[in-house]
């Protein structure tokens, strides 16, 4: 079951791994509901309130800045390092950080 994976941090990692390096949904869109202050890296990049934003997760989630060996699949990767896991973005709820 779902709640079986829970107990198998391996299982888990792996599956993070392989949705990291295929992402199920590889263009997000999202319309900032504030003004906010977009950091990214060495950038930073003013938002208004009602801009729309692009995510290309394909490309995001092969970020060399934050992953070490981008293109490899390590198995192990998320059991390793948890804070890998804030770089994730499955969908545009509201675990996604866009304010």
């Amino acid at each position: 079951t779902f709640d079986s994976i829970k107990e198998m941090p391996l299982v888990q990692s792996v599956v993070y791994v392989t949705l990291r390096l295929n992402p199920p949904v590889p263009l997000q869109f999202a319309r900032a509901r504030k003004d906010f202050r977009l950091s990214s890296h060495d950038s930073a990049f003013e938002v208004k309130k009602g801009e729309l934003l692009c995510g290309f997760q394909s490309l995001v989630m092969k970020d060399p800045k934050i992953f070490s060996e981008p293109e490899t699949f390590t198995p192990d990767r998320f059991m390793k390092d948890k804070d890998l896991l804030d770089y994730l973005y499955w969908s545009n709820g509201p675990q996604t950080g866009i304010t």
